[in-house]
C-alpha cells in the first residue's frame, strides 16, 4: 500500500543556525541598519522601527538575565496586542528562555491550571490584568506594560544600559530543544500546550517559493505591489499562525500592521490605508468577509495573498473573495496543525502548475510540503485508502512537535509515527488534499454518516445567512437529526422555515435538517475562528 502514501519533495535544507534568538538578532540588526519600519499599531497609527525594536529587545533580555532568567525558563505574555507585545518573545529567544502567550479567550476556563502547569518565572501584562493574574498564580514576577504601583514597569527596564552595545544572543547547541510553546485551537476540548523546537521554526522560515516555473505576469504584479511587504496580524501569540507570520516578518524585514480585533468592514479599510500585501484569516472570518460589502472607494489591489487556514471553507466563499481582489491576487486555503509546526500542505503561489490547481480546485488545501508525507486511513479499520476515498488524514514530517508540555503525546501518533489529525479528508490523483470535516463534526443519521460541512456549504449560499453550524441533535427518544445554529444578516426577515426549505431542497433526504434550527447572535468559535463543536447543543437548548 506504499503507493497510497503521498509524499512531498525531500527536505534537503541544512539548518545550521544556532537557534531562533541568534537569527532574530542578526536579522533585526540588518533591518535596523537599513532604517526599516517594523510595526504599525492600527488603532493609533503609532509606528516602530527595527532599530527601536532591537534596542528594546536587547534591554529586556539583559534585564531578564539580571533577575536570573536562564535557558528553558518559561516567560509568559498576557494581554492585548500592542507594539511591545512581541518584545518578550524576541528577548526570551535571545537568552534561550521559552516564551508562551496565554492571551486567548479559549483558555479562560483553564487559566489557573495552565499557569500552575507552566510555572512561568515572569509574566508580561498590561495594568488591567495584574490583579487577575496574581489571583490565578502568585509565584511569578510581573512586568507591566504601563504604570502600575508595586510592580516592575516595562518602561523602567528598557532604559539605556551600559553593556547593551556588547550584547550577543546565546547559541543553542541542540536546535531540537524546545524554543516556544503554542496552544492547540481547542475545538473539541481544552487547548493543549504544544512544544515547538528551534529546528521546526527555522525550517519554516527558510522555505521559499521557487521561480523555476513562475508565472511572469504574477511576478511582475507582486513586484509592483510589494516593494516593502506589509502584513496584517490580528491574533495574539498564542496561535502558531501569528508566530509564523511574525517570524517571517522578522526574517524578511516586513512591516507588520497590528490589529487588535477582527472586523470585516474595517479589514478592507486597513488593506487600503496601509496597502496590506499579505493577511491570514480563519474560516469564520473568511465567511464574514465573503458576506460583507466592501466599502465604497476602497482599493484592494495591494492584497497579493489572502491566506485562509484552520478549517474547511466552501468553494463559493473562496470564489467570492477572489472576485473582490485583483485578478492576479492569490486566495487559497492551506492545511496544517500546531503539532506539525503549522506546516503540512501548501502551494508555491508563483508556480504555473500550482496556480492552475488552486484556481480550478478552490476547495483543495494544497500539496504536501518538503519532507511531509500523509495518508488517509479508514475510520474503523485503519486501512490505508486510495484516491478520492474519505478517511482520517495522518501526517508525518521533520517539523513535528517535541510533545505536549508535561503531557504524554504517544497516543497522538500511529505505530509508524504519523500524527493523527482528527480531520476527515481525501486526496485526488494529483496528490491535492481536500479536508471535509473534523471527525467529531461527523454524526450518524440512521445508517448514514453525515459531514456537517456539506450541509453548511448549502446553507451559506442563502443571501441572508452569515454563519452556520450544523450538528447532530439527539431528541428525547434518542433519535439523531441534523440541526443548525444560524447567524443571519442584520435586519433580515428570513424565517427558520424559509432556510430549512432552502437547504432541504438541495440535499439528499438523509441530510435534510429535520431537527431544530435556531437563530443566534454568534456561533461559538475559538479565537482562530474554528467552531467549538462541544458548545453547540447547549447553545441550541438555551435559545
Amino acid at each position: 500500500m506504499g503507493e497510497n502514501i503521498i509524499r512531498g519533495e525531500d527536505f534537503k535544507k541544512k539548518i545550521d543556525v544556532p537557534g531562533l534568538g541568534y537569527l532574530y538578532y542578526h536579522c533585526l540588526k540588518k533591518h535596523a541598519n537599513q532604517n526599516k519600519l517594523a510595526q504599525i499599531l492600527s488603532s493609533t497609527d503609532e509606528r516602530d522601527t527595527y532599530k527601536s525594536l532591537l534596542e528594546r529587545s536587547i534591554r529586556t533580555a539583559l534585564y531578564l538575565q539580571k533577575i536570573g532568567i536562564k535557558k528553558d525558563d518559561i516567560v509568559c505574555l498576557y494581554g492585548r496586542n500592542h507594539l511591545n507585545s512581541c518584545i518578550p518573545y524576541i528577548s526570551s529567544h535571545f537568552i534561550g528562555a521559552i516564551p508562551v502567550c496565554l492571551s486567548n479567550p479559549d483558555l479562560e476556563d483553564n487559566k489557573k491550571t495552565l499557569l500552575e502547569l507552566l510555572e512561568p518565572k515572569v509574566i508580561f501584562t498590561t495594568p488591567e490584568y495584574v490583579v487577575f493574574l496574581k489571583e490565578q498564580y502568585n509565584n511569578s514576577r510581573v512586568i507591566v506594560f504601563g504604570e502600575y504601583e508595586g510592580e516592575t514597569n516595562f518602561s523602567d527596564i528598557i532604559k539605556t544600559q551600559p553593556n547593551e552595545n556588547s550584547f550577543k544572543p546565546i547559541e543553542i547547541e541542540n536546535i531540537k530543544d524546545t524554543a516556544i510553546i503554542f496552544f492547540t485551537s481547542g475545538t473539541t476540548g481544552a487547548p493543549k500546550a504544544v512544544c515547538i523546537n528551534h529546528f521546526s521554526m527555522l525550517a519554516y522560515m527558510f522555505l521559499e517559493n521557487s521561480y523555476d516555473n513562475a508565472d511572469l505576469d504574477l511576478v511582475q504584479y507582486i513586484s509592483s505591489k510589494t516593494a516593502n511587504i506589509v502584513t496584517l496580524d490580528y491574533l495574539t501569540f498564542y496561535s502558531i499562525s501569528t508566530g509564523i507570520s511574525f517570524f517571517k516578518s522578522i526574517y524578511n524585514g516586513y512591516t507588520r500592521v497590528i490589529w487588535e480585533l477582527f472586523n470585516p468592514s474595517q479589514f478592507w479599510i486597513l488593506v487600503d490605508k496601509y496597502k496590506i500585501n499579505y493577511a491570514y484569516i480563519g474560516p469564520m472570518n473568511a465567511y464574514k468577509l465573503y458576506k460583507t460589502t466592501v466599502p465604497n472607494n476602497i482599493d484592494t489591489s495591494s492584497l497579493a495573498w489572502l491566506h485562509i487556514a484552520g478549517a474547511h471553507v466552501s468553494t463559493e466563499c473562496i470564489l467570492a473573495l477572489r472576485k473582490i481582489l485583483h485578478p492576479l491576487s492569490t486566495v487559497v486555503q492551506t492545511y496544517g496543525q500546531t503539532e506539525m509546526s503549522g506546516y503540512t500542505t501548501l502551494y508555491n503561489i508563483l508556480d504555473k502548475t500550482h496556480r492552475k490547481y488552486f484556481t480550478k480546485r478552490p476547495d483543495a488545501v494544497g500539496l504536501p510540503g518538503e519532507g511531509i508525507s500523509y495518508k488517509v486511513v479508514h475510520l474503523e479499520t485503519n486501512e490505508i485508502l486510495g484516491p478520492n476515498q474519505k478517511g482520517e488524514v495522518l501526517v508525518k514530517g521533520p517539523m513535528v512537535m517535541n510533545g505536549y508540555y508535561k503531557m504524554d503525546s504517544k497516543e497522538c501518533f500511529d505505530p509508524d509515527g504519523y500524527y493523527k489529525t482528527g480531520d476527515i479528508g481525501y486526496y485526488d490523483p494529483e496528490k491535492l488534499l481536500y479536508i471535509v470535516d473534523r471527525i467529531k463534526g461527523v454524526f450518524k443519521v440512521g445508517w448514514y454518516r453525515i459531514h456537517a460541512n456539506e450541509i453548511e456549504d448549502v446553507a451559506l449560499k442563502h443571501p441572508a445567512v452569515i454563519q452556520v453550524a450544523v450538528f447532530g441533535y439527539k431528541n428525547s427518544y434518542g433519535i439523531v437529526y441534523p440541526s443548525a445554529l444560524i447567524v443571519k444578516m442584520e435586519n433580515s426577515e428570513v424565517t427558520v422555515e424559509e432556510i430549512r426549505d432552502f437547504v432541504n431542497s438541495q440535499v439528499e433526504d438523509y441530510k435534510k435538517i429535520i431537527g431544530p434550527i435556531k437563530f443566534v447572535q454568534a456561533i461559538p468559535v475559538t479565537s482562530t475562528g474554528k467552531v467549538k463543536c462541544g458548545d453547540l447543543r447547549s447553545l441550541l437548548e438555551k435559545v
